[in-house]
């Protein structure tokens, strides 16, 4: 049995049952809400979406909440941005995508799943950055990793998206598209997995693994840096594998905290 992220708390667990009308994530409500309203045709192939303050107004949730979910269903290409004019219903409309939902990485057994399928790309993706990435890729890697080691040295509690736009750099240094757009794809998922990282070791006073896991990225940036392809994935394959074993760690921990 999974164990459940009770611990976990943050603005996507706010209950809203008066905008909404039942429990769950604000986030995940209004990505189905205004879904169902694009496959149902209250809002056409082609037409511009209302405004984040409309939004707002209307389901009285934040704009990080309208903004969030904007951008998971531009993510599922069913939404694009048009410059200084608006977000528009794409046209024309896809089928159905393959979807992996941020419901789907709330436990840490599917995050465990989700790892795995984060190793079968991303060492890959460490490999061919190490050999193909340019001056240019390599300073956005380093930039990357920079903002995570000093959201790291201020103490934040949660620095899933600097650890996230770290393994993005890496990924868009391979000078093919279809890494990036991929880890793109699952931005939500992998940050919220990162979140529930990071959050716990603070929690349970893990802080070596919050400093081991800043070293290891370090060490992937070095290796990128000197075009070493096979440290490269071997380092990424290790950081992915600790991290693993991290979340089954925090599984057993979290099921001795609930039964005692």
């Amino acid at each position: 049995m999974s164990s459940k992220l009770m611990f976990y708390n943050d603005p996507l667990h706010i209950d809203n049952t008066e905008a909404f009308g039942r429990k769950g994530s604000l986030t995940e409500r209004l990505v189905e809400i205004i879904s169902s309203d694009i496959r149902s045709g209250k809002y056409s192939p082609g037409e511009k979406l209302p405004t984040e303050k409309e939004f707002i107004s209307k389901y009285n949730v934040s704009r990080s909440v309208v903004r969030e979910a904007i951008a998971s269903l531009k993510s599922d290409g069913l939404l694009q941005s048009r410059q200084g004019i608006g977000v528009f219903v794409i046209d024309p409309l896809p089928s159905e995508p393959f979807k992996i939902s941020t419901k789907d990485v709330k436990d840490l057994e599917n995050i465990a799943l989700m790892q795995e399928l984060r190793k079968a790309v991303e060492i890959e993706s460490a490999g061919l950055a190490a050999e193909r990435r340019s001056t240019q890729q390599m300073k956005k890697i380093t930039a990357a990793y920079k903002k995570l080691e000093k959201a790291y040295s201020e103490n934040e509690s949660d620095i899933g998206l600097e650890d996230f736009d770290f393994h993005l750099a890496i990924a868009e240094a391979t000078g093919n598209k279809y890494f990036s757009e991929f880890l793109v794809y699952l931005r939500n998922q992998i940050t919220l997995g990162l979140s529930i990282k990071y959050k716990g070791a603070r929690r349970f006073s893990n802080n070596a693994y919050r400093a081991n896991s800043i070293a290891e990225h370090l060490a992937l940036l070095q290796a990128i840096e000197k075009q070493d392809c096979t440290e490269a994935r071997d380092l990424m394959r290790a950081h992915l594998s600790n991290a693993s074993q991290y979340y089954s760690d925090l599984e057993s921990y979290l099921s001795d905290e609930q039964s005692n």
